[in-house]
């Protein structure tokens, strides 16, 4: 991870924007897909914050990238999680919502489900 966030990320500013506060920090990425080459996206790839760490902080951090993507001319703010973590409540303090479902299929039990 540092080696990724020290050669990729803080080489390249223009593709991603790492920020952090006193007790959290956030990683976002400015992405074109192949299929809307001409849109840009922000992507937040990871946000982090100290246990009893104040919402404002991250909220602060996340609205820094949304306003790095609308300077950048990006068309969509994206916000997900792949931890069990909800980020729901977070993404509707900064006026988000739901994009669409994303759907799992364990291989080894066959059970799928909706995450």
């Amino acid at each position: 991870m540092q080696a990724w966030y020290r050669n990729i990320v803080l080489s390249n500013p223009l593709q991603y924007r790492a920020i952090r506060s006193p007790h959290a920090f956030v990683i976002a990425h400015l992405e074109a897909l192949p299929w809307t080459a001409t849109e840009l996206e922000v992507a937040v790839l990871a946000t982090c914050s100290e246990l009893g760490c104040p919402i404002w902080e991250v909220l602060g951090l996340l609205n820094e990238t949304q306003e790095w993507g609308r300077q950048r001319n990006a068309v969509r703010w994206h916000l997900w999680s792949d931890t069990s973590f909800d980020l729901g409540p977070l993404a509707k303090r900064l006026g988000c919502q739901r994009a669409s479902s994303r759907y799992i299929r364990d291989l080894r039990s066959g059970l799928c489900r909706e995450v």
